[in-house]
């Protein structure tokens, strides 16, 4: 009995993390809007870890908008619970933390290092 168990404790984990890899594959959309400003992020998630962002930044200031549009390129991983996103931005390398609040098939929270959730919805129009 003891060793059923021991095997489920070192086995489930790497279940866990397998599916949740899996759940995540796939295009989803993060929208944060201020009163002067939307940015959306719309990321695809390959299963072979390749990720690939379109970020659209629009502000708005005494009528007039302004809108920036750019595409990052990187990979990502799961572990322990944590989503590692690595992109080139812009020329220059980042890699953020997050870890893992819940996914499901449509939605997907993640809490940032710094105590931000997000909500990322998955795609309907591309995959």
């Amino acid at each position: 009995m003891k060793s059923i168990l021991a095997f489920l404790l070192i086995f489930f984990p790497t279940i866990t993390q397998a599916a949740n890899e899996h759940s995540v594959i796939g295009t989803w959309v993060y929208t944060i809007k201020g009163n002067d400003f939307t940015d959306i992020k719309t990321c695809t998630f390959a299963a072979n870890s390749d990720l690939k962002c379109i970020v659209e930044e629009v502000g708005y200031s005494d009528g007039f908008g302004d809108a920036h549009k750019y595409k990052t390129k990187g990979k990502w991983f799961i572990s322990n619970n944590k989503l590692t996103m690595s992109e080139s931005v812009l020329g220059k390398s980042t890699s953020i933390n997050f870890n893992i609040v819940n996914i499901k098939s449509d939605t997907l929270v993640l809490m940032s290092e710094q105590n931000f959730k997000q909500v990322w919805q998955r795609s309907l129009s591309a995959n």
